[in-house]
């Protein structure tokens, strides 16, 4: 084999070993995502349309239920007053605990 043709070889072997490497790091990946969703579950807060229907009082107020609706998906404001500043200077312990 000539100087070339085993730098070639040695080029394909090293491409194929990477490509082998880069599927079993995805795959180990994966499984390892997989297993760690299905040990640690999580929560996830319900839509703000089912909790919002949940606690209207009856079915006869339907006012009392569409208000609540309006009030989960209302643009935020601004506050009624503006905050004012405070008289006192904080008060800092440095290291302290």
């Amino acid at each position: 084999m000539g100087s070339s043709a085993a730098r070639d070889y040695g080029l394909r072997r090293i491409g194929a070993a990477t490509r082998w490497m880069a599927v079993a790091t995805l795959a180990g990946g994966g499984l390892l995502s997989v297993a760690v969703a299905k040990a640690l579950p999580g929560r996830s807060s319900p839509p703000a349309s089912s909790s919002a229907g949940s606690t209207a009082a009856s079915p006869s107020s339907g006012q009392a239920s569409s208000a609540s609706q309006g009030a989960s998906s209302a643009p935020i404001s601004a506050p009624a007053t503006a905050p004012q500043p405070v008289a006192a200077q904080p008060v800092v312990n440095s290291g302290g605990s």
